[in-house]
């Protein structure tokens, strides 16, 4: 059971009927995304998964020779993680970035790339950036409380099987045209993360690496 609310005294609650039915499509990645930093696996069988690797060099294991869609955007989302400095901003300089798994959503197919969720592992931290095309953080109540690279943003909690986590979430661009957003998770295999630091990593992480994508809009 996965409950997720959007700050301090917030239901998560859409505003809209379209908001509604995003939020919940919204939901099911979320609690998959989750899932999958703790196990290292796909939740509940709703995904479609891609590569799995541990390769030593993180920028080839992310390289791809499909067209598809969906496959593009992971291997943009894999290059921006490899080259984003992870090591350094997690406090593990001495490891490398290595490559988890990718998913799509729920029923999509290779041509659609609406959500698109990609994951490293870096020592005992596991990192994921979450794609949504097309979803404003302002459809959410309680939306805009942070700010990542100008851009509107946001935190919200997630309860998979008891244990909870926090996700920074940022707008592509700065205006929140509902063009789409980006969020970003992490777990620690070794020591759960409290709020503060979690929440302190996973914004350093967003300020580095969202900034590099190609849906990022100034």
């Amino acid at each position: 059971m996965m409950l997720r609310l959007r700050g301090p005294g917030t239901s998560g609650v859409a505003q809209n009927g379209m908001g509604t039915a995003l939020g919940k499509q919204r939901t099911v990645v979320a609690a998959a995304a989750v899932g999958a930093l703790g196990v290292g696996a796909v939740v509940g069988g709703v995904w479609w998964s891609g590569r799995t690797t541990g390769a030593a060099e993180p920028r080839s294991a992310c390289a791809t020779t499909s067209r598809h869609a969906l496959d593009v955007t992971a291997a943009r989302l894999c290059v921006a993680l490899s080259d984003g400095g992870l090591p350094e901003i997690l406090g593990v300089p001495g490891e490398r970035t290595r490559q988890g798994m990718w998913f799509g959503a729920p029923d999509s197919s290779r041509e659609s790339d609406d959500i698109v969720h990609e994951m490293v592992q870096v020592g005992p931290y596991s990192v994921a950036i979450v794609r949504y095309r097309g979803f404003p953080l302002t459809e959410m109540e309680g939306g805009g409380k942070l700010t990542v690279g100008g851009h509107r943003a946001d935190w919200f909690t997630t309860t998979t099987n008891g244990e909870q986590s926090w996700t920074v979430e940022a707008a592509w661009d700065a205006a929140d045209s509902g063009a789409g957003t980006y969020s970003v998770l992490i777990s620690n295999d070794r020591s759960p993360l409290g709020k503060e630091e979690s929440l302190r990593l996973s914004t350093a992480i967003a300020e580095k690496v969202l900034p590099t994508l190609p849906d990022w809009r100034s």
